[in-house]
């Protein structure tokens, strides 16, 4: 019943803080990350936090926000208002992020997808000019056919992928389960013509109606199409199988490709909290405690269970490191499927 408690208190903060949200635009350049508060001593916002989300209202990454506000809240002492910012993978919200000063009093929401930032141009800013605080929820994406494909098991798939002739959707460009299919196909040594679509559902709704060959989408978007039969599930890719309620278990993609372990933490797809860089360490510090009081919380861990999400905890140094590889992963992915408007060594990012 607490869990149940919980998740239905979030749900219910989401729908009544959807209609206070605004939008802004990007950026040109870098400014100063100059701090403006001191950078020793224990610290305390004196007025309210504002946090960036680089996602529409009511969707997961939006969902994850709200489930954190409420103890960062109690814990800081002051409130916290989300600031819906969509578009440009989480663009928008970070050049938001980068016109405020490094005082601590602005936070960032975004996911993976901003990784290819170095190769897709949608921001002049990345990981190098936004300290990840930490990574709290890991998505889990599916790869997906048809219901009625002729591709029935994984071996089919990595013989039709093979052929050339494959088409796959995808949720945008350089998205959270496009950069799945993109080392899904450097592991399997093949090329396919890739469909982008506007979100999730509209990925799936094409794949149902077989206007691709197959796609990839995260657990929560295609349970309804699994269990109503529209779609059918050939593998996870995640380091560990998936037991889908209500379904079975859904092998990983390590079975047919065991060099994907490593590369898998970094480009499964993530939800972050990060802030502007230059923001006085003892704000920092302050932020990765109360950050990693809430996401190891009983309430937060069954929170996300419950929404069918993996909930992680990766802080400080460690999600900095994960946010640096899934950049060279994801950006140099791009550019060498010929797929990026830059080159990422044009904005200093190596391989």
């Amino acid at each position: 019943m607490k869990r149940n408690g919980y998740v239905l208190k979030v749900l219910l903060c989401v729908i009544i803080l959807t209609g206070i949200l605004a939008s802004c635009g990007v950026a040109a350049s870098r400014p100063s990350t100059s701090a403006a508060a001191p950078a020793e001593g224990d610290w305390k916002p004196t007025r309210n936090i504002t946090f960036f989300i680089g996602a529409n209202a009511g969707g997961g990454q939006d969902v994850m926000i709200r489930m954190l506000i409420p103890a960062m809240q109690e814990e800081l002492g002051v409130s916290i208002i989300p600031n819906n910012m969509p578009g440009a993978n989480t663009g928008i919200a970070a050049a938001a992020l980068m016109r405020e000063p490094a005082d601590g009093l602005s936070l960032f929401s975004f996911s993976s997808a901003a990784a290819t930032f170095p190769a897709s141009g949608l921001s002049d800013y990345d990981h190098r000019d936004i300290q990840v605080l930490a990574i709290a929820q890991s998505m889990n994406q599916i790869i997906l056919v048809p219901y009625n494909s002729p591709i029935r098991t994984m071996e089919d798939f990595i013989a039709h992928v093979k052929s050339g002739n494959s088409i796959a959707g995808n949720s945008g460009i350089g998205g959270v389960s496009h950069v799945p299919i993109l080392m899904m196909l450097n592991a399997i040594g093949a090329s396919v013509t890739h469909i982008d679509y506007n979100g999730g559902r509209p990925t799936l709704l094409a794949t149902a109606q077989g206007e691709v060959d197959w796609s990839c989408a995260d657990v929560p978007e295609a349970k309804t199409f699994i269990e109503d039969k529209l779609v059918r599930p050939l593998a996870v890719y995640r380091t560990v199988d998936y037991d889908l309620e209500g379904y079975g278990v859904i092998p990983s993609i390590l079975q047919w490709y065991p060099d994907l372990r490593d590369v898998i933490p970094a480009t499964n797809g993530f939800r972050a909290v990060g802030i502007k860089r230059g923001t006085p360490q003892n704000i920092i510090d302050t932020y990765l405690r109360v950050l990693k009081n809430v996401i190891t919380g009983d309430d937060y861990i069954n929170a996300s269970n419950a929404l069918l999400v993996d909930p992680v905890a990766i802080l400080g140094q460690e999600a900095e490191d994960v946010a640096e590889a899934a950049a060279k992963y994801a950006s140099w992915g791009l550019f060498d499927l010929g797929m990026a408007e830059r080159d990422p060594s044009t904005v200093g990012l190596t391989r």
